[in-house]
């Protein structure tokens, strides 16, 4: 494909996020009024011109983050701020908003003094979110003012994938062009990340990937006949060898992949502007290579890797602005599914349907209760808070683990949640304590019939749950001195041990930071003793 085609409009289009060469000029004026005012409030006293606590002397801090000399005494303030460290607990608290202006000025200060680890530094990720204070947390009532700004919210790698297999019909071999937060908790963070370059080259070798799929086609017996099912009755035209592509069918397809990649028709202005640079290319280039490369970069528009969150009409007596009925759509469909809105959310959003709570409601509802409609971010959702999934990444010597099937017992416990979700009645209750466990469950899909799955090795059933007889009345009950929750599933067990032994500490460190809410500081560095060699004992200390 010849890139040079849809290179001028790509630029346009796609965002492109440099770094500004010129130095950073700090925030001397919001240090003196944001900054300042709360550290003569909640810290001076212990850390001021009369009393230097542990030897930290704040009062002489300037804003200066950029080039000053204060840059770590400000890390330290940040981080000390968000773990809820200081004030000291017997002090009066300060108000949950006040520390996050004063974290938020710190993060973007540091920022620009090339602070590459900044999400580091202010904790600002998932795996810290029981460090948000819980008592400001749940006395939010209706008209309480939460700190949402206007925002463009990137895609999840899993939102991305499933879109690129709808647009490609089951194309394999896109690459995913997203990282995913490494480690256990949740992973998709999304907010928190941009698109950078290696990102886009990838971006751009998917959509060339998706318009081949898209664009396969043979000739027989002169006529354009497409190979496969992906692609659109309006594409076909644009590829019939006996005749040039009229305008009214450019924009027919144009319409038409703009349906399929973004869930919307162009605008007027779009319509014109794709369809002059197909012509255009074709022109240049041929009626093939014109077609895909305008094509093309219908799939590089900003909307299929963000959605936005700007909201729409007049704020409210708090200064709180409604999300865009478009926006809703949006966010309800990913907040329960990876797919994008469907029919019936988007003509709600279309027709002013889904501007009131009720209304959301309704869609969010009607969403839950069609068992047609797989949920799957409700269950990653426990799938990561729980950590069990990593049971199939704990490495188990085959010789001396044969009845070890952890891809079964992984299953086992997404349907023990779904189970209970179902059920939807205290359900972090029932998951803690129940004896109930589906052990080793599959449904055969001709007959219906719940059979036993890992059926090859029987022996798995009785060393992983410890029952000693199989039942197709699934969930079984199991003993109770010896179950007690999703805690004790051998898909939990196993992700938090070793591939060779149990890891209580790992198990503890979970239950103390996850479920109630602590945190176990991070082991810190000791001096490097690989290199010393012992002491020998005198011979009359031998033997």
């Amino acid at each position: 494909m010849r890139w040079f085609l849809f290179a001028p409009l790509l630029l346009a289009l796609f965002p492109v996020f440099l770094h500004a060469q010129e130095k950073a000029k700090p925030d001397l004026d919001g240090f003196n009024t944001l900054v300042t005012p709360f550290l003569e409030k909640h810290c001076f006293k212990c850390h001021g011109t009369t009393k230097q606590e542990g030897g930290v002397i704040l009062h002489k801090l300037n804003g200066d983050l950029v080039a000053g000399p204060h840059l770590r005494r400000f890390r330290s303030i940040a981080e000390r701020l968000i773990k809820d460290e200081m004030p000291p607990k017997d002090q009066p608290r300060p108000h949950v908003m006040d520390v996050k202006k004063v974290t938020d000025w710190i993060a973007g200060e540091m920022k620009k003094a090339g602070i590459k680890d900044i999400k580091t530094v202010t904790l600002d990720l998932p795996k810290f979110g029981n460090r948000v204070n819980h008592e400001q947390l749940f006395k939010c009532g209706a008209d309480t003012v939460i700190d949402a700004p206007p925002r463009l919210w990137r895609v999840s790698p899993y939102i991305y994938q499933t879109f690129a297999r709808n647009v490609g019909k089951a194309r394999t071999d896109v690459a995913q062009p997203f990282s995913v937060i490494p480690g256990h908790g949740f992973k998709d963070y999304a907010c928190e990340s941009e698109i950078d370059e290696p990102t886009t080259a990838q971006l751009i070798r998917n959509a060339n990937a998706i318009v081949e799929q898209q664009t396969r086609y043979s000739i027989e017996n002169g006529k354009v006949k497409p190979i496969g099912f992906a692609m659109p009755r309006e594409f076909i035209p644009l590829f019939d060898p006996a005749k040039t592509s009229t305008r009214a069918e450019i924009e027919k397809a144009i319409t038409q992949q703009f349906n399929l990649v973004i869930a919307r028709p162009p605008t007027a202005e779009e319509l014109k502007r794709f369809a002059d640079l197909m012509q255009k290319n074709i022109a240049t280039a041929g009626q093939v290579e014109g077609a895909r490369s305008t094509i093309l970069t219908i799939i590089l528009l900003p909307e299929v890797v963000y959605r936005s969150e700007l909201g729409n009409g007049k704020p409210d007596a708090k200064g709180r602005v409604m999300l865009a009925p478009r926006e809703l759509a949006f966010a309800i469909a990913y907040a329960l599914t990876d797919r994008r809105p469907d029919k019936l959310l988007l003509d709600a959003a279309e027709s002013g349907k889904l501007s009131t709570r009720e209304e959301v409601q309704k869609h969010v509802e009607r969403i839950l209760d069609d068992p047609r409609i797989e949920k799957e971010r409700v269950l990653r959702f426990f799938r990561e808070y729980f950590d069990y999934e990593d049971a199939v990444n704990v490495f188990k010597n085959v010789k001396d683990n044969p009845n070890h099937e952890p891809r079964v017992l992984v299953a086992d416990t997404d349907r023990l949640i779904q189970y209970f979700l179902d059920r939807d009645t205290d359900v972090l209750r029932e998951l803690l304590t129940t004896n109930k466990s589906f052990v080793a469950y599959s449904s055969d899909n001709k007959t219906k019939k719940v059979v036993m799955a890992g059926a090859a090795n029987k022996k798995f059933i009785p060393s992983s749950y410890n029952v000693t007889k199989w039942s197709e009345e699934q969930p079984m009950e199991l003993n109770p001195r010896e179950r007690a929750g999703i805690l004790t599933q051998p898909s939990w067990l196993v992700s938090q041990s070793l591939n060779t032994d149990n890891h209580a500490i790992r198990r503890g460190k979970w239950i103390r930071e996850k479920l109630l809410g602590g945190s176990i500081p991070d082991e810190r560095p000791g001096p490097d003793l690989r290199n010393v060699r012992p002491l020998r004992p005198s011979s009359r200390h031998r033997g």
